[in-house]
């Protein structure tokens, strides 16, 4: 499907919210962020995770060195 659409993987993240979503994110080449919502509420408290999917695209924003627009 990337290549169909166009998208390459290494430039790219999976956002989910289980660590099976992680995990296809990073056989698919792709970078990945987990969120505190949903499933991912029962993350354990260590665990690299955004609190919800706006700090989650702040982040991704931020290691990309872009930053929201106001």
């Amino acid at each position: 499907a990337a290549g169909e659409l166009g998208i390459d993987p290494a430039r790219s993240w999976m956002v989910g919210d289980k660590s099976c979503d992680a995990e296809a994110g990073a056989a698919a080449g792709c970078r990945a962020i987990l969120v505190r919502t949903g499933h991912g509420r029962k993350l354990p408290p260590g665990a690299d995770a955004a609190d919800d999917l706006a700090a989650a695209v702040e982040r991704i924003l931020r290691e990309r060195g872009e930053r929201l627009a106001a």
